[in-house]
């Protein structure tokens, strides 16, 4: 057997073996990919987050200039900031650039593999559905109970340290 056709036989042994098979990285990619699409947490998904979050912040701006409410400086306003938040997030690839040496760094193929079936059953779609329902309410939960609680606690504490620094002689 000549030496080129050894050398050829050794790198197809080495490159099958299950050590030094490694995956290229766009196959694990793609997978980290899918499930970024599966967990709404895509590029697209999050240029869409953002969009709805500026549009709705520079909206006043354009209610307090005067500018029709819905009219044509509405429809500008947002195809001008889909424009731009696409630029930067769709097209360069951002939510998969971030995440993909994450997931990478802590889940194997197989395991990316599993995530992906593991988001297709029928309880986690509703799971994924309901979340960002139960994020929103929780968050509006949790601000009228610390605006509730706020000035209570900033009458107790205001109390409480007028009499510590009386007692203790802190002025």
């Amino acid at each position: 057997m000549s030496n080129a056709i050894k050398v050829f036989s050794l790198v197809l042994f080495f490159m099958s073996h299950p050590i030094y098979a490694a995956i290229e990285p766009s196959d694990k990619k793609s997978l980290v990919a899918v499930h970024l699409e599966q967990s709404g947490q895509s590029d697209a998904a999050i240029a869409k987050q953002y969009t709805e979050i500026l549009v709705k912040q520079m909206t006043p701006h354009l209610k307090n200039n005067g500018y029709e409410e819905g009219g044509r400086a509405y429809i500008i306003l947002e195809e001008v900031i889909r424009e731009a938040v696409d630029e930067e997030i769709v097209s360069k690839n951002i939510m998969l650039e971030t995440m993909y040496p994450i997931y990478s760094k802590h889940l194997s193929v197989d395991e990316l593999k599993q995530l992906i079936e593991l988001y297709k059953t029928p309880i986690n779609k509703h799971i994924i559905g309901v979340m960002s329902l139960i994020g929103q309410e929780s968050m509006r939960a949790g601000q009228k109970f610390g605006e509730s609680i706020g000035p209570v606690l900033n009458s107790k504490i205001q109390l409480q340290l007028q009499k510590r620094f009386k007692n203790e002689g802190v002025r």
